[in-house]
């Protein structure tokens, strides 16, 4: 699976009970970043639970006469709500996490890479993305961008492939 977070640059998930992800250029950008690996990757699938979906929902609606059709649809078609998505997802699955706890799933090899959209501040969150503690070890960084974002002027993507399962 690939994890997809968006977090503060301490790794925050969660803050004062608000999403760090609810910054509509990330979702934008997941969205391509999605429809871009699904080309190479045909049958992979978009993995969340209910809490995560209602941000896409809400995202997509209001973006859909912007977005291609095709393109559209693909997302959508892909995107499969569940409370247990981590367990579900194969190898090259995007799994979209904001309150859910993945260090078991590195632990077990099942992570082949992660993409982060990292805000250019740190705020006191209330829940953090657990990684492992070998994980610059394992994962190597494939690219780094800087975008600008709506919420916030530097969103930094980063993209990590996991050595151990190449």
């Amino acid at each position: 699976m690939i994890i997809v977070s968006c977090i503060t640059q301490t790794y925050g998930l969660l803050f004062n009970n608000r999403r760090i992800s609810q910054d509509r250029a990330i979702l934008k950008l997941i969205y391509n970043q999605f429809i871009n690996f699904k080309k190479e990757h045909s049958n992979i699938k978009f993995y969340m639970n209910d809490y995560s979906y209602s941000l896409f929902l809400f995202y997509l609606n209001n973006l859909e006469s912007n977005l291609k059709y095709c393109e559209y649809n693909i997302f959508i078609k892909s995107i499969i709500v569940s409370d247990s998505f981590l367990l579900e997802a194969e190898q090259y699955d995007f799994c979209f996490v904001e309150n859910n706890d993945v260090l078991s799933f590195f632990d077990n090899n099942n992570v082949t890479g992660t993409i982060f959209y990292k805000w250019d501040k740190t705020y006191p969150c209330d829940y953090y993305l657990s990684l492992p503690i070998d994980f610059a070890q394992n994962f190597v960084l494939q690219t780094m961008t800087e975008h600008i974002g709506h919420s916030h002027s530097t969103i930094l993507e980063e993209i990590y492939k996991n050595e151990k399962n190449s």
